[in-house]
């Protein structure tokens, strides 16, 4: 493992570590499953232990070496820490993948309704659905930004153009 790899772990476990808990209950979380094994069902001799945590420099969350009560308490603490760890992670349901679309998908083209009506009565008139393709037909060669658009578009789009300069002018400092 390169120098990396092991900052980039020491600040995730800086990260997932709340200071408010001990280097010894930590230590304790990260070798829970050893630990039990270890201990294969046994009691742990917290009085034996403590020798090699001092060398190991674990120590209690005001940096002394640990009691035995203190130990085997933070064991405890450890074992439920990790056991609602394991509870909430088999808990959360698994996040779904959003659905992705194949390479060769394209939309499908939409409708524009347009204000024509059909001829009839005034009661039953509706406007008509016409595809983007028919509706919106940009002019090759037209200065006019809004060519692509019908006679309503261009008209709506003049008026907000019109209005956003008024804005502008209003807005220009004197000396400029």
């Amino acid at each position: 493992m390169s120098t990396k790899d092991s900052a980039q772990k020491q600040i995730l476990r800086e990260m997932s570590q709340s200071s408010a808990r001990s280097p010894l209950f930590w230590w304790m979380c990260e070798h829970h499953d050893e630990i039990l094994e270890a201990a294969a069902g046994r009691r742990l001799s917290w009085r034996h232990l403590l020798a090699r945590f001092k060398e190991a420099g674990l120590t209690d969350l005001a940096g002394r070496q640990p009691s035995p009560s203190n130990a085997r308490k933070t064991w405890l603490r450890a074992r439920r820490e990790v056991a609602r760890l394991r509870d909430l992670r088999a808990a959360k349901p698994a996040v779904p993948r959003a659905p992705r679309a194949p390479a060769d998908w394209r939309p499908t083209p939409l409708a524009v309704i347009t204000a024509e009506p059909i001829a009839g009565p005034a009661s039953e008139q509706q406007a008509v659905a016409a595809p983007i393709e028919t509706a919106v037909s940009p002019v090759a060669g037209e200065d006019d930004p809004f060519a692509h658009l019908s006679p309503q578009g261009r008209e709506m789009m003049r008026r907000i153009k019109s209005r956003m300069h008024e804005a502008d002018r209003h807005l220009r400092l004197p000396n400029s």
